[in-house]
């Protein structure tokens, strides 16, 4: 039995060790890993520039003061400007002419500061916060001789922010929903159904059948098929899954509205439920319609390369290393979040739109926060049909090809096969 056992293990070791696959797959682990965090750190570096304004000669606002706390001259330090009131300034604000209007009453300590303001994006609004009390608590350092400004520094102040765009006002959070909904439907069809996709043209190689459904069947129309197939299947599921939750969102708004554990919720639970309506949720025309392309243009781009790679191997183990591979590489705009958000033009941006692997989620990010252009959104859309297409007819092909060897092939003989050798 022991000399078996050490046959066995010998056998598995061996075998495994050879295959190049085993190599190429165990060196990228690390590398995107180190990725991720290379990203993640430049994007944290992004969002803490973008909420920290500071006292830069690019801002600029006006401020009614009527507690009399701020110093003019460390207001025009943060490119401030006092005025009388701040409703005459509200146009230069939605014209993009000043950033902000900024009011402060008699007490901030009980009653709200209130912000007007020039939209900055998801996470950059954060900064008109930042500002306002960086500003009120130097201001206050300044008395120092009152102990009514002074309380002021360890006190947490209410400000109430309303953002512009374009003359309307903004909801930052509100406005990426109807976008956003197909980013994450996308990422659970790929959850969902991917290693499904992955191992299609598997299963048939370990039940050795294909030799007779490909008789009778183009691989390319095989291929597809299954993808419809799967694509059917994932419609159902996320439709059975938004319905779950759609349904206990209205049993959680009819429990906290008039259920009886009313009492022992808290006054801002109930009435944020009570009125929560999706007729609220605004829908651009343009980005949701480009998000609903992008949504099958990414399936359809990721199911070609799933089952093109599902060609080149030869069994379910190895099937499941490809879809771990893919999805993280799928991930991988999620480590640089803030950056894409808050750095649109960046480099690291630019490469994660075009690189076909992390194009699908960068774009539909970028979509769903409006910081890249509908003619650039619908390029990259084409583009990932076009990858997507391509993907399919080599990976029809790889499959016609070696399907009959019930093994996995090399990329050596992937070209081979693609050259006609």
């Amino acid at each position: 039995m022991k000399s078996s056992v050490i046959t066995v293990t010998q056998f598995e070791v061996t075998r495994t060790l050879k295959k190049k696959s085993f190599w190429i797959l165990t060196i990228l682990l690390p590398l995107m890993i180190a990725g991720f965090g290379i990203l993640g750190s430049l994007g944290g570096k992004s969002a803490s520039e973008a909420i920290s304004i500071g006292k830069s000669e690019e801002f600029s606002f006006v401020y009614q003061d009527d507690s009399n706390i701020v110093v003019e001259s460390i207001a025009q330090e943060y490119g401030g400007k006092p005025v009388d009131s701040i409703e005459s300034s509200i146009p230069s604000v939605k014209d993009n002419t000043i950033d902000a209007a900024i009011h402060i009453p008699a007490n901030p300590l009980k009653d709200q500061i209130v912000v007007i303001a020039r939209e900055r994006g998801l996470f950059s609004n954060s900064a008109y916060y930042t500002i306002v009390e960086d500003l009120l608590k130097d201001s206050a350092t300044d008395h120092i001789d009152n102990k009514d400004y002074l309380s002021i520094i360890n006190s947490q102040l209410g400000i109430s922010l309303t953002t512009y765009k374009n003359g309307e006002i903004a909801g930052a959070f509100r406005d990426i929903i109807a976008p956003g909904v197909f980013l994450i439907l996308f990422y659970f069809s790929i959850v969902l159904l991917g290693n499904q996709m992955v191992n299609a043209t598997v299963e048939e190689k370990e039940n050795r059948v294909t030799e007779m459904v490909l008789i009778s069947m183009n691989p390319m129309h095989l291929l597809l098929g299954k993808v419809l197939g799967l694509l059917l299947l994932g419609i159902v599921q996320v439709v059975t899954l938004v319905t779950v939750v759609l349904l206990m969102a209205i049993g959680a708004t009819l429990w906290f509205g008039g259920g009886p554990n009313v009492a022992n919720t808290s006054a801002d639970t109930v009435q944020a439920l009570s009125q929560f309506s999706f007729g609220n949720i605004p829908i651009d025309p343009v980005r949701t319609t480009l998000a609903v392309g992008l949504f099958f243009a990414a399936f359809l781009m990721t199911s070609g390369l799933l089952t093109m790679s599902g060609s080149m191997v030869g069994n379910a183990k190895d099937a499941g290393q490809v879809f771990g591979f893919v999805v993280m590489g799928l991930m991988l705009p999620y480590a640089a979040l803030l950056l894409i958000v808050n750095e649109p033009g960046s480099l690291v941006t630019t490469l994660l739109t075009w690189f076909p692997l992390t194009s699908p989620v960068t774009v539909m990010i970028r979509n769903a926060v409006d910081n890249m252009d509908p003619i650039q959104v619908g390029l990259a859309l084409l583009m990932q049909l076009a990858i997507g297409g391509i993907f399919f007819r080599v990976g029809a092909r790889l499959f016609g090809a070696g399907a009959l060897a019930y093994q996995g092939m090399s990329v050596k003989q992937a070209l081979a096969t693609l050259r006609g050798r």
